[in-house]
């Protein structure tokens, strides 16, 4: 069907630009009736691996993690980390003390 609403295999892939890896054993069906999109839903959230712009590592993007971005922060769901946890850290940091 639509946007890889039955396989998560058919998803989109811009939804996981730049991603080095996905694991599609762990994908987990998202609620779109949750998420804020323009044209297309993720209809499942994958491990994914990125690799961070600041630092060079490669981080997980967890399913669980995308589900609290997109359902619970509400975030777009073309959006998607280009630090690593610890990166955006301290980026938020780095943020606040040149407010």
């Amino acid at each position: 069907m639509a946007f890889g609403d039955t396989d998560p295999r058919k998803m989109p892939q811009h939804l996981f630009h730049g991603a080095v890896s996905m694991n599609y054993d762990t994908a987990v069906r998202a609620d779109v009736t949750k998420q804020d999109y323009t044209v297309c839903p993720r209809h499942w959230y994958i491990d994914a691996t990125f690799k961070c712009v600041a630092c060079g590592r490669d981080f997980l993007f967890s399913a669980e993690e995308q589900r609290f971005w997109y359902e619970q922060r509400r975030f777009y769901v073309d959006s998607q980390p280009k630090r690593c946890p610890a990166c955006r850290k301290k980026e938020r940091v780095r943020k606040a003390a040149a407010q």
